[in-house]
């Protein structure tokens, strides 16, 4: 089983196959822990990410309305 690593915005995302899907483990580097997000769809790497990316986000920016005036 490969383990694929991605660094977005400092987290690193870690995926491998899981099942008919993929499981991603999102590194949060300075609070500790991690997320943890699963599909199960073959082909559903790229939504996943975009996902992962999503939620790293708003961890570092907060919701998109309080950026809003």
């Amino acid at each position: 089983m490969a383990v694929r690593t991605t660094i977005y915005r400092g987290h690193r995302i870690h995926s491998v196959p899981h099942g008919p899907g993929w499981r991603l483990r999102i590194v949060l580097p300075r609070r500790g822990g991690a997320t943890v997000l699963r599909n199960r769809v073959p082909r559903g790497l790229p939504q996943l990410l975009a996902e992962a990316r999503l939620h790293i986000d708003r961890l570092l920016d907060g919701a998109a309305w309080q950026h809003a005036p």
